[in-house]
C-alpha cells in the first residue's frame, strides 16, 4: 500500500509539473491558425477556381473572347499563388523543394520552348500567343510550370482528388451547357452565343475531346472511391450523372477518334486491375469500365459498316485538318527547319508553305479557303512548332512518365494509393492518344499539364528543405524571394494590363467598323467623323500593342478606305499620298512581325493594288509584293487571283493615260505596256484555274478579259460559268452577292440583259439592302417596259436612303409616264363596252 501511495503520489506530482491539458476547441483554433495549413488551403482554392472557371471563362470585351482572357485568367491566379507561396516561406522560415526526375525533364522542355520562341518566325506569337494560340505560348507553359512546380511543393493525394473532381464538375457542366446549345436551348445572356455552334471553350470541337478526357477522369475517381471504400453515395451518384452527359456529349459527335482515345485510357485500367484485384472484387470494381468500352466498340463497329445510332441532331463542327494531312505538312515542315521549327503558335506559316493542292477541290462553303492555325494533330502542330529536338525533348518527357508508371503500376498492391496513380496514368494515356489524332485548345492544354502535375505530385520526393528559423541568412533571403516575386508580378501586372487594354481599344474599334459599313451597306454616305474616329482607335491600339500584327492590318485597311474617300476630290491629292503612304508603312510594319506569313504580305499587296498611283513606286512594290505571297502561298490560286488585279488595274490606268498623251510614240509605248499588263493578269487567272477549275472569281476576271479583246463569245462563256459556280454556293452560304453585282454589269455591257436582271436579283437576294444592285435591277425593269416593278424596287431603293435625290426624280419621272400611259389607254377605250372599259379602268386604276 504504501508503495501504491508514493506511486499515486509520484505521478501526481509529474502531472503537476506538466502543462495543463489544452482543450479540444483550443486545439482546433490551432489548426486553424497553422500558417502552412492556411496557405496550402489558399493555394489549393486559387488552382481549384482556376480549373473551374477555365472552360467558361470568356468575355466579349475584347476581339479575343476566348484566348486572351482565358489566358490572363491564367496569369491572374498564377501571380497570386506565386505570392501567397512566396508570403508562406517568409512565414514559416521553411521551404521544401520537392520533385523527380520529372522536374529535370519538364525544366529541359521549358528551355527547348524558349529558346524556339526566341528564333521563331513570329517571336511575339511565340511568346504571348495570339490567333487562338495562347495556349501554345511560352508564357502559359511558363506559367503551368510554375503552378505544378508549387504543387508538388506542397500537395499531397488528398489535394489531387479535390483539383481532379473540380474538373470532373467542370467538363460535367461543360457538356451539360454544350448540349443545351446543340439542341437549341441557349443558356448564355450573350447575342453572339445564340447558336449551336457556340463553345465557351472556344470551338465546338472542343466538347467531344473534353468529354473524353471528363469522362476517363469520372470513371477513374469512381474506382478510387470504391478501392476507398467511401460511405458517399451521393457523390458516386453525381459523379455517374455527369459521366453520363459526358457519354451523351460523344454520342453525339461520333467521332471514332475520340472512342479509341476512352478506350485506351480505360483499357488500361481494366488490365491492370484485372491482374491485381482479388476475384470476388473483380466484377463490382470493371463492370463501369468494361461497359464504358464495349459501347465505344460498338460506336465504332456500327460507323465502319455505315450505321450509327439514331440521333436528334448532328453538330455543324468547325473545319479542321485531317490528321494524315497534318503529319504530311509536319513532315515537310521539319525538313525545312529541322532544329526548332517555326516557333510555338506558327503553324499556319507551315501550312501555307506546305498546302496541299487537293484542298482546292473542296467547293463546299469554300472550305478551301480556310487557313488553319493548327493542325487536326496536337502533336503533329508541337513537331512543326518545335522541330526536332522539341521533339526529342517531349519523346523523353513522355518515355520518362512511361517507365515511372509502369514500374510503380507492377510492383505495388492495390489500395487507395494505387487507385489514384492508376487514375492519374490512365487519364494520360487518353490525353497521348487525343494529343496525336485530334487538336488541343486553351482549356485542354490547362487540364493537361495539371493531369502532368498530379503524377509530380505522386513521383515527387523532397530534393532539398532549408530552415530558416533562427537564421538571419535565410530571412534575409526569403524576403528578396518575396520582393522578387512581388517586382515581377507588379511588371507582369502592367504588362498584362497594358496588353489586355489594347485588345479592348481594337474590340472597340471593330465594333466601330461594323457600325461604318452596316450603314454603307444601307446606302448612307461615309461619315468622315466615324472614319477619323475608327483611324485613331486603331492607331491607339497598335501603339500599346505594337507586337499585333491584327492592329497593324486593321489600320492599313482603314488607312485604304480614308484615302479613296479624299480621292474623289482633287484638292485633296496631298492628303491622300500622305494617308497612302502612311497605309504602306503600316502594312510594312505588319509583315516585319513576320515575313513569313503570307496574310501580312497580302494585306500589303493589297494596300498597293488601292493605292499605287499615289506611292513612289507603288507599282513595282506591288509586283514584288505578290510574287512574294505567291511563293509563301504556292498552291493556293487566291494570291493569283489578287495578283491579276493588280495588273488589271495598271492596265485600265495605262489606257486611261494613253488616251491623254499627244504623241504617237508614247501612245504606242502606253498600249504596249497596257497589253503587256493584260497578258500577265490573264497568265495568273490561267494559273489559278489550274489550281481550281470551278474559282467563280477567277472565270468573272478571266471573262472582263476577254470582253476588253472583244471576244464576246469566249467572255459571255467566262460568265455563265461565274454565274453559276457562284449560284451554286448559295445553299453552302459562300457565295458572293458583289460578284452577282459585277456579273450583272458586264452582262448589261454585252447587251445581255435577262442574265443581268438574273445576277442582279440574285444579289438584292443575297444582301436585302443592297441598293446598288436595286438600282440597276430596276432600270433594267424600265428598259423592259415594266414600269410597275421598276417603281417598286425604287421606292424600296428610298426607303433605305431617304435622301437620294437622284432615285426620287427617277420615281417622279416613271409616275409621270405611268401617269400619261394610263390617259392615253382612257381615250383609247371609248369605243369598248362600258363592262370592258370600266373592268379596264378599275384594273389600272388599281395597279397605279
Amino acid at each position: 500500500m504504501a508503495n501504491a501511495k508514493l506511486n499515486n503520489g509520484s505521478i501526481k506530482q509529474a502531472i503537476l509539473e506538466q502543462e495543463p491539458p489544452k482543450s479540444t476547441l483550443h486545439l482546433r483554433h490551432k489548426k486553424k491558425r497553422d500558417p502552412e495549413g492556411i496557405f496550402t488551403i489558399l493555394i489549393e482554392w486559387v488552382y481549384g477556381i482556376l480549373l473551374f472557371l477555365s472552360p467558361f471563362f470568356f468575355l466579349p470585351s475584347t476581339s479575343d473572347v476566348f484566348d486572351l482572357n482565358k489566358q490572363t485568367l491564367l496569369f491572374v491566379a498564377t501571380l497570386i499563388i506565386a505570392i501567397l507561396y512566396s508570403i508562406r516561406i517568409v512565414t514559416v522560415h521553411t521551404v521544401d523543394i520537392r520533385g523527380s526526375f520529372l522536374t529535370l525533364a519538364a525544366l529541359l522542355l521549358l528551355g527547348i520552348w524558349l529558346t524556339a520562341s526566341i528564333f521563331s518566325v513570329y517571336p511575339f506569337q511565340s511568346f504571348l500567343g495570339i490567333d487562338g494560340q495562347a495556349h501554345m505560348s511560352f508564357a502559359t507553359l511558363l506559367a503551368i510550370l510554375v503552378l505544378i512546380g508549387i504543387a508538388t511543393s506542397l500537395f499531397e493525394a488528398k489535394h489531387i482528388i479535390r483539383l481532379a473532381r473540380v474538373m470532373i464538375v467542370a467538363t460535367s457542366l461543360l457538356s451539360l451547357v454544350g448540349l443545351l446549345q446543340i439542341f437549341g436551348v441557349f443558356v448564355l445572356p450573350w447575342g453572339f452565343t445564340k447558336t449551336a455552334l457556340f463553345s465557351p471553350t472556344g470551338t465546338i470541337n472542343s466538347l467531344g475531346t473534353l468529354a473524353a478526357f471528363g469522362l476517363v477522369l469520372t470513371v477513374a475517381e469512381i474506382i478510387r472511391m470504391a478501392t476507398a471504400q467511401q460511405g458517399r453515395k451521393w457523390l458516386s451518384i453525381l459523379f455517374a450523372i455527369g459521366a453520363g452527359l459526358q457519354l451523351i456529349t460523344l454520342v453525339v459527335f461520333d467521332e471514332w477518334q475520340l472512342w479509341i482515345s476512352v478506350i485506351g485510357g480505360l483499357a488500361l485500367v481494366i488490365g491492370f486491375l484485372f491482374f491485381k484485384l482479388p476475384k470476388d472484387q473483380k466484377v463490382v470494381w470493371l463492370v463501369l469500365p468494361s461497359f464504358v468500352c464495349v459501347f465505344a466498340l460498338t460506336m465504332i463497329a456500327l460507323a465502319s459498316i455505315g450505321m450509327s445510332i439514331p440521333r436528334l441532331v448532328v453538330p455543324i463542327q468547325t473545319p479542321s485538318l485531317t490528321v494524315q494531312t497534318s503529319w504530311n505538312i509536319a513532315i515537310r515542315a521539319m525538313q525545312e527547319r529541322p532544329i526548332l521549327g517555326y516557333g510555338p503558335g506558327n503553324f499556319l506559316t507551315a501550312f501555307t508553305a506546305f498546302r496541299p493542292a487537293e484542298v482546292n477541290n473542296e467547293n463546299a462553303g469554300r472550305l478551301w479557303t480556310a487557313r488553319f492555325n493548327q493542325s487536326g494533330s496536337h502533336l503533329a502542330t508541337k513537331v512543326v512548332s518545335l522541330g526536332l529536338v522539341g521533339l526529342v525533348a517531349l519523346a523523353l518527357f513522355f518515355l520518362a512518365i512511361i517507365v515511372k508508371a509502369a514500374f510503380y503500376l507492377f510492383r505495388n498492391k492495390v489500395d487507395e494509393n494505387y487507385a489514384i496513380y492508376l487514375g492519374v496514368v490512365s487519364v494520360l494515356a487518353t490525353l497521348g492518344i487525343i494529343s496525336a489524332v485530334k487538336e488541343f485548345d486553351f482549356t485542354l492544354t490547362l487540364f493537361s499539364w495539371t493531369v502532368i502535375g498530379f503524377f509530380s505530385v505522386l513521383t515527387g520526393r523532397s530534393l532539398m528543405v532549408l530552415r530558416g528559423k533562427n537564421s538571419s541568412r535565410f530571412i534575409v533571403l526569403s524576403s528578396f524571394v518575396l520582393f522578387g516575386v512581388i517586382s515581377i508580378a507588379l511588371v507582369g501586372t502592367i504588362f498584362i494590363g497594358m496588353r489586355y487594354a489594347a485588345d479592348v481599344t481594337f474590340r472597340n474599334a471593330s465594333m466601330l467598323d461594323r457600325e461604318i459599313s452596316s450603314g454603307l451597306e444601307k446606302g448612307e454616305q461615309a461619315n468622315q467623323e466615324k472614319l477619323n474616329q475608327l483611324v485613331t482607335t486603331l492607331d491607339r491600339a497598335a501603339r500599346m500593342n505594337p507586337f499585333n500584327r491584327n492592329y497593324l492590318v486593321a489600320l492599313s485597311q482603314a488607312l485604304i478606305y480614308k484615302a479613296s474617300l479624299l480621292a474623289s476630290d482633287r484638292q485633296n491629292t496631298v492628303s491622300v499620298q500622305t494617308i497612302s503612304n502612311d497605309a504602306v508603312a503600316t502594312a510594312q510594319r505588319a509583315v516585319a512581325l513576320n515575313p513569313k506569313d503570307v496574310r501580312n504580305i497580302e494585306n500589303l499587296t493589297q494596300v498597293l493594288q488601292a493605292l499605287y498611283p499615289f506611292v513612289e513606286n507603288g507599282f513595282t512594290l506591288g509586283q514584288q509584293a505578290h510574287e512574294q505571297a505567291l511563293s509563301l502561298d504556292p498552291t493556293n490560286p487566291e494570291p493569283r487571283v489578287e495578283a491579276s488585279k493588280l495588273y488589271l488595274s495598271a492596265y485600265a490606268m495605262l489606257k486611261g493615260q494613253e488616251a491623254n498623251l499627244q504623241k504617237e510614240e508614247e501612245k504606242a509605248q502606253s498600249a504596249g505596256q497596257a497589253k503587256q499588263a493584260l497578258e500577265k493578269a490573264e497568265s495568273y487567272l490561267q494559273d489559278a484555274l489550274k489550281l481550281k477549275g470551278d474559282y467563280p472569281e477567277a472565270h468573272f476576271h478571266l471573262g472582263t478579259i476577254y470582253a476588253t479583246q472583244d471576244k464576246k463569245d469566249e467572255a459571255l462563256q467566262e460568265f455563265d460559268k461565274a454565274l453559276n459556280l457562284n449560284y451554286q454556293l448559295i445553299s453552302f452560304r459562300a457565295s458572293d452577292e458583289t460578284l452577282f453585282y459585277n456579273l450583272g454589269v458586264n452582262y448589261e455591257s454585252l447587251d445581255q440583259n435577262e442574265k443581268a436582271q438574273a445576277a442582279y436579283k440574285f444579289a438584292w437576294g443575297l444582301r436585302p439592302n443592297y441598293y446598288l444592285a436595286m438600282w440597276r435591277s430596276a432600270l433594267l425593269d424600265e428598259k423592259a417596259g415594266n414600269k410597275e416593278a421598276a417603281l417598286d424596287t425604287l421606292n424600296r431603293v428610298v426607303a433605305l436612303d431617304p435622301t437620294n435625290t437622284i432615285v426620287q426624280d427617277k420615281i417622279k419621272e416613271l409616275q409621270s409616264g405611268q401617269k400619261q400611259t394610263t390617259d392615253e389607254t382612257k381615250e383609247n377605250k371609248k369605243g369598248e363596252t362600258p363592262e370592258e372599259g370600266g373592268n379596264q379602268e378599275a384594273e389600272q386604276g388599281t395597279q397605279e
